[in-house]
């Protein structure tokens, strides 16, 4: 898997949430890049697929549309 942040290498790996939120068990797994240190995991990854589509909404809305006047 490519970092979508600086095309670096990602790499699968075990994090504590020491905090408890997210589990029971106090560990989820996600993606790290090798070479910014990005990290990627499910809730994340939902994230920015809710934030791209509403942008792209917006985005579709301003073309068709036009921009608003200031």
């Amino acid at each position: 898997m490519m970092c979508l942040r600086c095309d670096g290498l990602m790499v699968q790996e075990k994090f504590e949430d020491l905090d408890g939120l997210w589990s029971s068990d106090h560990e989820f797994v996600g993606w790290r890049c090798l070479n910014c240190g990005a990290i990627v995991d499910a809730v994340i990854a939902a994230h920015k697929r809710i934030t791209s589509s509403a942008v792209a909404s917006i985005q579709a809305l301003t073309t068709a549309h036009g921009a608003p006047s200031s």
